[in-house]
């Protein structure tokens, strides 16, 4: 009985607890009206609630649409709302019966808005998006790198969204919440939100304005590729490559050429038939091509003479490498000559094919290096035979006998045996006049028997002024007054009028003005040298109808205060002088004739004229 007192007390407690315990929504409370999409906030106020938390409901009328907040803490009465969105149904749109709920979770305190609010709806903004790249036809690769471009009219806020569409079908978001600008995304062929649905020629790109209406798409399909194979890494033997017989202890070079390999180290071995014979080298760096090898030698020692020999060249620790495709020979080393009393020599030990080996010379490509004043040419060995000794060469011009020589050392022989031969330079500089060259060029190499020696003669005309053309570069003149100028083409008038700024001397009644043309070379040689150019090239001034000249023939060359432009610094080919010159005229009726002759040149004489008259209100 005492017990059963106890409980209904503690009852009736609560009871009255809970009654005391009141929520009372504040906002949105009934007649407001708010944007769809538009922060706003819920307030409310609560009394006698101490402990648990609050949850918000929307509702249309008496039907409950979701959830806009929860666990919101008892001690706050108010959140902001995104208007329209709920966390755990779809968003709503715009309507005129909504009211909301405050509860305490899992309590009974609870309260309505008192009267139904509006969510309005937000026109989106106008506007329209066309896609110019890709816009059709274009072939990408993937995994490289295009832009995709877009121009918007009409787009004022918001942001960007691109999709990949493949068939017209979503294939991937590419890229979302762009800026309005640029108009531009740098995209990874082939990257987007979803799987890469494999190279096809349907593919186009959507560019959608996010919260707005606009879409835009590539007007027609563009096609992804797939990326080209990555060739594979390979390493190529090319010497001993050829069945060469190499003297046992000589010094050759074992060389080789690879592909994609940049980091790693070489290993190379020697082998006869399937059997390694030793490591010749190891750890070689990727970078290097050639090692130099006393033939016969392997780590550790040597191996015998013999025919069968193969190289191999390895990448370490990778399953990429080479050997010979043709064996080669190790063959006996030279043998010291010794002489006999009274005077006798033995014959040298050595394999009957090396006297047939011979050497032979070509000499091509002899020019003259105006620039540089040398001769060069390349000298190349055509034989079977190396050259180690002396190239020496002569020749003959009416300047006089010029002569040289250039050792080749044996580390130089393998550069004259090689495809482009071997490049020589012979200073020369003789005069600016014409030359014939007569040379002789020749090679003493080491041979067996010592007695062979291979000649090889050429013979050039060397003309030093065969291709001079000096020319205005520009068939025009310039006009250069106090406050701008003008340029007037070649056989052209100009009216000089009150417009144009000059000086006047009302003593001589001139005007005066500045007058400009650029010669150039036109032709395959420089201008340094050429002492005819007062010959070559002048101007005047003629004025008609009086037939008198205004300005009398005036040279351009070497004399006087313009010889700076010509006797020490040549006009290069492509290259020219730029002449400015004051001219002053007396202000008359008729017309000046303003030529510029040039001449004699290889291809004869050359003029270009303008004609210049003043304004009949500037003549008094």
């Amino acid at each position: 009985m005492r017990k059963a007192k106890i409980f209904l007390s503690i009852f009736v407690i609560s009871a009255l607890l809970l009654c005391a315990a009141e929520i009372h929504v504040v906002s949105p409370n009934g007649g407001e009206s708010w944007a769809e999409g538009s922060n706003q906030t819920i307030t409310w106020s609560s009394t006698g609630i101490t402990s648990g938390h609050f949850r918000i409901f929307l509702f249309d009328g008496t039907t409950e649409l979701g959830t806009i907040a929860t666990y919101i803490p008892v001690a706050r009465n108010s959140t902001s709302w995104t208007v329209g969105h709920l966390i755990d149904a779809p968003d709503v749109g715009a309507g005129t019966h909504y009211k909301i709920k405050i509860r305490v979770i899992s309590e009974a305190p609870n309260d309505f808005s008192d009267a139904a609010f509006s969510i309005t709806s937000t026109a989106p903004p106008a506007g329209s998006i066309a896609v110019t790249s890709p816009n059709g036809g274009e072939s990408w690769e993937q995994g490289s790198n295009h832009n995709i471009t877009w121009t918007p009219t009409g787009i004022t806020s918001g942001t960007y969204r691109i999709t990949l569409l493949k068939g017209g079908v979503p294939a991937g978001i590419v890229a979302s919440g762009l800026p309005l600008s640029p108009h531009s995304y740098n995209w990874t062929v082939g990257n987007t939100d979803s799987p890469f649905q494999g190279a096809a020629a349907n593919y186009r790109i959507q560019v959608e304005h996010q919260g707005g209406t606009a879409l835009g798409f590539s007007n027609n399909a563009f096609a992804i590729s797939e990326p080209p194979e990555t060739p594979a890494d390979t390493i190529t033997v090319t010497s001993p490559n050829r069945g060469e017989n190499w003297r046992k202890g000589s010094s050759r070079d074992i060389t080789w050429t690879s592909s994609g390999i940049v980091m790693g180290t070489y290993k190379i071995t020697l082998w006869q038939g399937t059997t390694n014979k030793g490591v010749i080298a190891t750890g070689l760096p990727a970078a290097q091509h050639l090692f130099k090898w006393t033939v016969g030698s392997v780590t550790g020692g040597s191996v015998p003479t013999g025919a069968g020999y193969k190289v191999k060249v390895e990448l370490q620790a990778e399953p990429i490498a080479d050997d010979s495709d043709v064996t080669f020979t190790i063959g006996l080393p030279l043998q010291a000559t010794t002489l006999n009393p009274p005077h006798e020599v033995t014959q040298l030990d050595r394999p009957p094919f090396e006297i047939m080996r011979i050497p032979k010379l070509e000499i091509r490509d002899l020019t003259y290096n105006y620039r540089q004043k040398c001769f060069e040419a390349w000298g190349k060995n055509t034989g079977n035979a190396p050259y180690v000794g002396r190239f020496r060469w002569e020749w003959f011009t009416d300047c006089g006998t010029r002569s040289g020589h250039k050792d080749i050392p044996p580390s130089q022989s393998a550069y004259l045996e090689s495809p482009e031969g071997m490049h020589f330079s012979f200073d020369c500089n003789p005069p600016l006049r014409e030359c014939s060259i007569f040379g002789i060029f020749s090679i003493a190499p080491v041979t067996m028997d010592g007695k062979r020696l291979k000649n090889a003669q050429v013979q050039k005309h060397v003309p030093r002024f065969e291709y001079n053309q000096f020319l205005l570069s520009e068939q025009r003149f310039m006009l250069r007054f106090l406050h701008g100028s003008t340029y007037v083409n070649k056989n052209q008038g100009y009216t000089i009028t009150s417009n144009d700024a000059y000086d006047y001397d009302f003593a001589t009644r001139e005007a005066s003005f500045v007058i400009c043309f650029p010669v150039k070379n036109c032709g395959g040689t420089a201008g340094k040298g050429d002492h005819l150019w007062d010959e070559k090239l002048y101007w005047s001034v003629h004025h008609w109808p009086s037939n008198t000249h205004a300005v009398y023939p005036q040279y351009l060359s070497n004399r006087g205060a313009n010889r700076q432009f010509y006797s020490d610094s040549p006009i290069e080919p492509g290259h020219g002088v730029f002449f400015a010159r004051r001219l002053s005229l007396p202000v008359q009726s008729g017309r000046y004739e303003v030529r510029v002759h040039m001449g004699p040149t290889w291809q004869g004489h050359q003029i270009c004229s303008i004609f210049l008259t003043f304004a009949d209100n500037l003549i008094h």
